[in-house]
């Protein structure tokens, strides 16, 4: 709560300060539609190879590089100062986890804060924030080209066309957020993890948030057991947290994700699994288990993500 908390003045620090990136764009983009518009009135619906060549058009994409670089050199910062905070707050809380499982446990081992700071600016795939950012310019770039194409084309409204392409700017934000979000919470958990290996503990249970949120590739792999030597595998933006296992020691879980979905009403359950997977489970076509799956993603790592109805067992032996 603490951590979601934190996050939202985050997120609005970092939406506050990408509204510059969009008002100093503002007038590039205002005079590049109102170019293609005349072009439109003369009867020219230019191609993508066309639009290219447009001053107008150059001059909006190195002022887009620009501004984005600006943005997210000041985001790289911004979100590794936030990792320093929560590698401390990863260790301070697997202390009292530790320290509540067994006491005198928590103190003993506290991991030194400097063991993890190797951590601090760089992805999950090893590379630099800022090149991590500024992978979404290409996104952006090809968006909004789409979206001035498709305006001429369509004979939109000069505004609506500025506004579509605004809207297409938007992804370097979006994509900024899940960064901060995913490598953020990464290294808490790291923290965590590497806190228990210190104190000698050599297994623990993955948890899932008991809410409506909750992926299903998540919510399958709650409570699953790992040790703590393996890396904890979270897909973008993940909220899953890991707990200790201390032999001789109670697990402090007492709910299971599929005993929570299992004491909410139809609706939510079938908003949570989606419709083919809600069916296939209750028909007991499908299992459990089979509504999740991991997955490895070159930058984001290993995860667990929701199977897709077309694979799971009942579909399959249909289509077979």
């Amino acid at each position: 709560a603490a951590i979601r908390a934190h996050e939202g003045q985050q997120i609005e620090l970092m939406a506050r300060r990408y509204l510059d990136v969009e008002r100093a764009l503002e007038s590039n983009i205002a005079a590049l539609v109102e170019q293609l518009a005349r072009l439109a009135s003369e009867g020219i619906e230019p191609s993508w190879s066309q639009l290219y060549r447009l001053e107008r058009w150059q001059a909006l994409q190195l002022q887009l590089m620009e501004e984005l670089a600006r943005f997210n050199g000041w985001a790289a910062d911004l979100i590794k100062a936030e990792q320093l905070r929560l590698i401390t707050l990863g260790i301070d809380n697997a202390a009292a986890a530790l320290e509540a499982s067994k006491p005198g446990l928590g103190q003993f081992a506290r991991l030194p804060h400097d063991a993890l700071r190797g951590m601090v600016g760089i992805a999950r795939d090893g590379s630099p924030f800022a090149d991590l950012l500024a992978s979404s310019y290409p996104a952006i770039r090809d968006v909004m080209t789409r979206e001035l194409i498709r305006s001429v084309a369509l004979g939109r409204n000069p505004r609506v066309t500025a506004a579509a392409v605004r809207k297409a700017t938007g992804m370097g934000l979006d994509r900024a957020l899940n960064i901060a979000r995913t490598e953020q919470l990464r290294v808490y958990r790291e923290a965590t993890r590497e806190s228990y290996v210190a104190a000698g503990v050599r297994m623990y249970q993955r948890i899932a948030a008991l809410d409506e949120r909750t992926c299903v590739g998540c919510a399958v792999a709650d409570g699953e057991i790992l040790s703590t030597e393996t890396e904890f595998d979270e897909h973008c933006s993940g909220r899953c947290d890991l707990l200790p296992i201390i032999v001789g020691v109670e697990n402090p879980q007492a709910q299971s994700y599929q005993d929570w979905l299992g004491r909410q009403d139809e609706a939510t359950q079938r908003d949570v699994l989606g419709p083919g997977r809600y069916d296939a489970l209750k028909s007991g076509a499908a299992s459990w288990k089979d509504l999740g799956q991991r997955t490895h993603d070159p930058v984001w790592g290993g995860s667990y993500v929701p199977t897709p109805v077309s694979n799971l067992p009942a579909v399959t032996a249909v289509a077979a």
